[in-house]
């Protein structure tokens, strides 16, 4: 078992899963072409493939860009420290083969080789651990990716006709190089505009090669906006026209709604007006006990809807020269709003 439990602390751990032997495929018979001056060969080998056993029975696979005969007389070199390793620590053991080899000449055959062995160890971490290499190496951003076909770069119509070949395989990404890469003026590569230009691509004189036509516009300082390319000047001219115009309608809008509360205000006075009773043609006092009282010429008395003839309010009656009682009538002053009464 890999997998095994630790009683006292009830958590997993994983035994050691050590490295019997690793083996090296060269794939032959289909290498395509470089683009060098000594081309290479379908019968050539660039590229082998590797598988790491383990005493576990686990077998994890990697990929060597490099001749499959220099990955097997490396494979030779590297055994001695790689062997009886743990193959679940694949940082760790791809460290030790670079740190013991570094004087053999760093970058070359067996720095080929440790990257095969290394991506064979995650491999067979990810299969003891049932996770997604993604996983392990530190999270997964995406669950699908593009790819692209890297293609050389052939005179035009034979360029046509690959990149169409391609393309009906599914492809919709192209890297293409080496050839006649970068002899846009060329004159015997007439024709080669077209194509690119069917797959949006324009000459830049300044870098002298083609390039996407957005990527040449943004270079040269154009700004896209809403589909139209502009100069700088015509687009900060364009945004400041746009914001004066937002600011117009702004104003337009602000100036609308006073007019409309205006005008709901002007009907608001109208309706109250309308809606208040109308005034008694007599002042009329409150005298306090809930009675509305009516002052005019010659009498007062209690007054509103139902009230009869005005009753003679209690009142004083002054004497006159002659004895006799005048009718004069005399209001109190507390009954008056407004009254200050004498201190």
């Amino acid at each position: 078992m890999v997998v095994s439990w630790l009683a006292r602390e009830d958590q997993p751990t994983m035994n050691a899963v050590k490295i019997r032997s690793i083996h090296a495929v060269p794939l032959l018979g289909e290498s395509p072409k470089g683009g060098w001056s000594a081309e290479i060969k379908q019968e050539d080998s660039i590229h082998a493939l590797i598988a790491v056993h383990t005493d576990a029975g686990i077998i994890g696979h990697g990929s060597v860009f490099t001749d499959g005969r220099l990955v097997q007389s490396g494979l030779q070199v590297l055994e001695p420290l790689f062997r009886g390793e743990n193959a679940l620590e694949p940082e760790r053991v791809s460290e030790k083969l670079h740190q013991n080899t570094f004087w053999m000449g760093r970058g070359g055959t067996l720095t080929h080789v440790i990257s095969g062995i290394d991506i064979a160890l995650w491999d067979i971490l990810g299969q003891v651990t049932g996770q997604p290499v993604a996983r392990l190496l530190g999270g997964i951003y995406r669950d699908r990716v593009r790819p692209y076909c890297s293609l050389l770069m052939e005179m035009p119509d034979r360029m046509r006709e690959v990149v169409g070949e391609y393309r009906a395989r599914g492809f919709r990404a192209f890297k293409i190089g080496w050839g006649p890469f970068g002899r846009a003026l060329d004159p015997k590569l007439e024709g080669l505009a077209a194509i690119l230009r069917t797959y949006g691509y324009v000459y830049d004189p300044q870098l002298d090669r083609w390039t996407p036509y957005a990527d040449s516009m943004r270079r040269r300082g154009f700004v896209l906006a809403n589909g139209q390319w502009l100069s700088r000047d015509e687009y900060q001219a364009k945004a400041r026209a746009q914001e004066e115009e937002a600011a117009r309608h702004r104003a337009a809008r602000e100036q609308q709604a006073r007019e409309e509360r205006l005008t709901a205000l002007a009907e608001l006075s109208v309706v109250r007006s309308l809606a208040a009773p109308a005034p008694p043609p007599y002042p009329v006092y409150d005298n306090s006990y809930g009675i509305p009282l009516g002052a005019f010429s010659g009498y007062w008395g209690p007054v509103g809807p139902g009230v009869g003839q005005p009753v003679p309010p209690p009142h004083q009656h002054h004497q006159g020269g002659g004895g006799g009682t005048s009718e004069f009538t005399h209001i109190p002053g507390s009954l008056i709003p407004g009254h200050i009464p004498n201190r």
